[in-house]
């Protein structure tokens, strides 16, 4: 929804979001032609997704059972930072390998 709800606004665009994902290129820049969304950057969104801060049940939890919310910010915090550091990695990984 968010994705192209002003990008392709007025240019009546009659395809679905996953074929309009598959052919999204870069508009300027080193990159200019290439393709956005790479086997490789799905890889990583999927991985950052899978770590990333918990739901906030969860943290309210976390709260409820530690009784402050030292344990809870740290929770998001160290689940937030861990999926970027995953997701970057794997991604500069399949860069290099490419």
């Amino acid at each position: 929804m968010l994705y192209g709800s002003s990008h392709y606004q007025g240019k009546n665009i009659k395809a679905n979001l996953p074929e309009v994902l598959r052919n999204e290129t870069y508009q300027e820049g080193p990159g200019k032609g290439e393709k956005i969304f790479t086997p490789l950057t799905g890889i990583s969104f999927l991985l950052f997704i899978l770590v990333y801060m918990p739901c906030v049940a969860v943290i309210a939890t976390v709260r409820k059972e530690s009784g402050s919310w030292k344990w809870a910010l740290f929770l998001i915090i160290y689940t937030t930072a861990l999926a970027w550091l995953l997701a970057f990695g794997v991604y500069q990984a399949g860069i290099m390998l490419k």
